[in-house]
């Protein structure tokens, strides 16, 4: 099998099987953004998107990494 075909097919089975199931979508991306939003709709001073950005991709980040540990199988 050619490499480039390999990686294309395990990238679109791992998207199928892990990253595009509702819990990783609502999770992972849903929920940073809601908690902006929140932030910046409830904040009484004027806050800048720059300064929520390293908050928001931590908590993708974090939500992405513990997802992808819980989903491995330990051997």
């Amino acid at each position: 099998m050619r490499p480039g075909l390999a990686f294309w097919s395990i990238l679109q089975k791992d998207m199928r099987n892990y990253y595009l199931k509702p819990p990783n979508i609502s999770w992972g991306i849903i929920f940073p953004v809601s908690w902006s939003l929140m932030f910046i709709l409830r904040s009484a001073t004027p806050v800048d998107i720059r300064d929520l950005l390293p908050g928001v991709m931590a908590l993708v980040m974090r939500k992405g990494l513990f997802t992808c540990i819980s989903k491995r199988k330990w051997i």
